[in-house]
């Protein structure tokens, strides 16, 4: 299996299996960034702080942090061939964005707690965690109460997790709540926030 389709059944889009954050063009943001965006220890697998950015639409933040999830991939593959196997069978990376999340445990219904059940503690278990664009959509008590899951999980078992978001870091601290973001800032340290012009709006503006 090559890594690019490997990355793509992990759930990375087809537009993003290429990125390596060492050739990623960062240009404009990556200012915004400093030298923290091409440092290695950002790709470094044994690093267990989180990563979490916070961004408006267009500024390159879900490009960034995903070649970030590629990159950590492929380190972890290079050291073990049977990495993603475990004695109580498989357990691969998970790329998923907050609207794939919500349509899921929809699909799952209201009648199939169990499922739901098992489906978020997937997401919570899994080594590598990528929740992109988190707090896109409407709030409702159960997403709320489905990312502190996942959160505290993550915590308690000191496992990988990249986080990107529209809101701003203070309106993601109270989508979540206090214990949550006490336990994120831990692994986090801070959000990493993105700054300058929705970059799809300039490329469609200049042709």
């Amino acid at each position: 299996m090559t890594h690019e389709r490997m990355l793509k059944e992990f759930g990375v889009p087809r537009r993003y299996v290429h990125l390596d954050p060492m050739k990623l063009k960062l240009d404009s943001f990556c200012e915004n960034l400093g030298t923290y965006c091409r440092s290695p220890v950002v790709t470094k697998w044994d690093r267990k702080e989180w990563i979490a950015v916070s961004a408006g639409p267009g500024r390159g933040k879900t490009a960034w942090l995903t070649s970030v999830f590629n990159q950590s991939v492929e380190d972890k593959l290079n050291e073990r061939d049977d990495i993603w196997i475990s004695d109580n069978g498989p357990r691969k990376p998970i790329w998923i964005n907050e609207l794939q999340m919500h349509m899921t445990m929809n699909r799952l219904g209201e009648s199939s707690a169990g499922s739901r059940s098992a489906y978020l503690q997937s997401l919570a278990k899994t080594p590598l965690l990528m929740l992109d664009d988190i707090g896109a959509g409407t709030t409702s008590e159960f997403k709320r109460t489905a990312l502190q899951y996942i959160i505290n999980e993550r915590y308690n078992d000191d496992r990988r997790t990249l986080i990107t978001t529209n809101l701003t870091p203070d309106e993601f601290f109270n989508l979540i709540g206090k214990a949550s973001s006490s336990r994120m800032m831990e692994m986090c340290g801070n959000f990493w926030r993105i700054k300058g012009p929705d970059r799809r709006l300039e490329r469609r503006s200049h042709g």
